[in-house]
C-alpha cells in the first residue's frame, strides 16, 4: 500500500468534494498542480509534468495506484546539466562580495559562475572559502551557478554568521552532491524554495532547514532516514511530501517549532520512532499516525501543540508517554485503532478540552474505558462506529502477535483475511468473531461489516 505523508487543505479556489480520499500533486515550491478525490483502492491520475528552467523532471515521489488514505504525491527533479543552482538577492547591506564555503571530497574541477560573466574553478580536495574576485557592480537578483566534475560534499554561501547568509531566496541541489549532511544549507532566513535530487546517501542532519521560510519540502525517494531539527522555525512552511522510502525520522527537540502553517502532518505507513518533543509547541493541526508502525508515541511529542484539533492513532501503538499531549486543549477529537488499549499516563492527556472526544474500536469501548488511568477519561471515550469513515473496517486482535492494521472494504462484501499471525510456541488456528472464540470467521461467507467488527486470533 502506498503511504501517508503530510497535507494540508488548499487555500482559495474550488475544491473536489466527492470521494474517500484526497490527492494533492504538488511541485517543489509549494505549487499545487493538482487535487482529486479518490474512491477507496482505487488509482489517482497524475498532472501534466511539471517544467521547469535548469530542472528535468524525475518522478512523483509517491506510488498513487492504490490510495487508501489522504496522499501528497511531490514532483521531483534534478538539475539538466548536474550543477548547484544558488538564486541570490544581493543589496549594499548584504554585501557584493559574497564568499562560497567549498567543502569537497575529492580532487576534480568545480567551476564557480557567479552570474555576472566572471567565474572562478576549484581543483583540490578540502575547504575552500572562495570570495568573488570583483564586487557586483549594482545590487539585484543573480544566479550563482557551480558546476562539477566530481563527487562534492556541500556548498555554503557566504556563512551563517555573515550578513549573506540573508540573499539566498531558492537553491537547486545538484546530485553529486555526495553528503548525509545537508545543514550547510540552514539558517537562510530568506530562503523560500529547495529543490532536493535523489542522493545516493541518507538525509541526515543535525539541522536541516531551520531558521529558513520554506513554504513546501519535497523529500525524493531514497532518503531512508532524515534527521535533525528538521524544518524548526519555518513560519511560513505549509506541507512537507514524504516519500514512502523514508523508514526512521529521527527529530529534535522542537523539529517542526513555529511553523505555524503546517497543517496536517501524515506520518510514513513504514515509519517506526520519532524522538521525544519533535512536536513540541508547533503549530500542526491534525497529526495522522494511522498508518504508521510506530509503538510509542514519546515524551513531550505534541505537548503545548496550541493549534492541533485531531490525532490519529496507528494500530501498532502500545504506549503513550508522559506529556504526549499535554496541554493540547484545542484537540476535539482522537481516534484510537489499536484493539487493546496503550498504556498511557496521568499527565499524558493533562488540561484536555471538555469538548475532546475519544474514537475507539467498538468491541474495545469497555477495554478502554476500564483501562488503568485510561478510566479518568472514561466519558470522553465513544465507538468509532459514530464516524462513517470506519465503516467496513475490520480490526484484528492478535492475542499475543504482532498487531496487524486494520482493514477497510465496502460493507456486504467479502473480506479477505491477512497473512496468518505468527507466535513463538503457538499454532495459530484462524480468525473468530468473539473474544470467547466461538464463532469462526468463514471468510467464504462472511463479509465486511455495515459499521466495524474486531475479529480474534486463536492460538493452540
Amino acid at each position: 500500500m502506498p503511504n501517508n505523508f503530510p497535507i494540508l487543505v488548499q487555500s482559495g479556489g474550488t475544491t473536489p468534494t466527492s470521494g474517500d480520499y484526497l490527492v494533492r500533486f504538488i511541485d517543489f515550491d509549494g505549487t499545487i498542480l493538482k487535487e482529486q478525490w479518490v474512491d477507496h483502492g482505487q488509482a489517482a491520475t497524475a498532472p501534466t509534468t511539471p517544467t521547469h528552467e535548469y530542472l528535468t523532471f524525475d518522478e512523483w515521489n509517491n506510488d498513487f495506484d492504490n490510495i487508501t488514505h489522504n496522499l501528497d504525491v511531490g514532483a521531483t527533479y534534478y538539475t539538466t546539466n548536474g550543477a548547484t543552482y544558488l538564486f541570490c538577492t544581493f543589496t549594499t547591506i548584504t554585501g557584493l562580495q559574497p564568499t562560497l564555503n567549498i567543502y569537497k571530497n575529492e580532487v576534480g574541477d568545480m567551476t564557480v559562475l557567479w552570474g555576472d560573466g566572471e567565474t572562478a574553478t576549484i581543483s583540490a580536495s578540502g575547504t575552500t572559502n572562495l570570495t568573488k574576485s570583483n564586487p557586483y557592480t549594482t545590487g539585484g537578483s543573480y544566479i550563482i551557478s557551480i558546476l562539477y566534475t566530481s563527487l562534492h560534499r556541500g556548498t555554503l554561501l557566504g556563512g551563517s554568521a555573515t550578513v549573506y547568509k540573508y540573499a539566498l531566496t531558492k537553491a537547486y541541489i545538484s546530485s553529486l552532491f555526495n553528503s548525509s549532511n545537508i545543514a550547510y544549507i540552514s539558517d537562510y532566513v530568506n530562503l523560500e524554495y529547495v529543490m532536493i535530487p535523489a542522493l545516493n546517501t541518507q538525509l541526515a542532519a543535525s539541522s536541516l532547514f531551520s531558521y529558513a521560510n520554506l513554504k513546501h519540502l519535497t523529500i525524493p525517494r531514497g532518503q531512508l532516514i532524515i534527521s535533525g531539527a528538521i524544518l524548526y522555525y519555518n513560519k511560513n512552511l505549509e506541507s512537507v511530501s514524504f516519500p514512502n522510502s523514508v523508514t526512521n525520522l529521527t527529530l529534535t527537540t522542537g523539529s517542526f517549532a513555529y511553523d505555524i502553517n503546517l497543517s496536517i502532518f501524515i506520518f510514513s505507513e513504514n515509519l517506526t520512532s520519532v524522538t521525544n518533543a519533535a512536536f513540541q509547541e508547533s503549530g500542526i493541526r491534525k497529526a495522522d499516525m494511522r498508518h504508521t508502525q510506530l509503538t510509542i508515541l514519546p515524551v513531550n511529542m505534541f505537548r503545548s501543540a496550541p493549534l492541533l484539533e485531531e490525532a490519529y492513532i496507528g494500530h501498532a501503538v502500545t504506549q503513550l508517554a508522559i506529556n504526549t499531549f499535554l496541554g493540547c486543549d484545542n484537540v476535539k477529537r482522537y481516534d484510537f485503532l489499536p484493539v487493546i488499549p496503550p498504556t498511557i499516563a496521568t499527565t499524558t492527556f493533562l488540561y484536555i478540552s471538555a469538548l475532546c472526544k475519544f474514537y475507539v474500536p467498538d468491541a474495545s469501548v469497555t477495554a478502554y474505558k476500564t483501562a488503568t488511568n485510561w478510566v479518568t477519561y472514561a466519558d470522553y471515550i465513544y465507538p468509532i462506529s459514530l464516524l462513517p469513515e470506519y465503516d467496513g473496517t475490520i480490526f484484528w486482535q492478535t492475542n499475543g502477535a504482532d498487531p496487524i492494521r486494520e482493514w477497510r472494504g465496502t460493507p456486504g462484501t467479502l473480506a479477505p483475511l491477512p497473512i496468518a499471525p505468527t507466535k513463538a510456541g503457538f499454532t495459530f488456528a484462524g480468525w473468530y468473531k468473539d473474544e470467547a472464540l466461538t464463532t469462526a470467521w468463514d471468510q467464504n461467507t462472511d463479509v465486511c461489516p455495515t459499521t466495524n467488527l474486531t475479529l480474534y486470533a486463536k492460538w493452540i
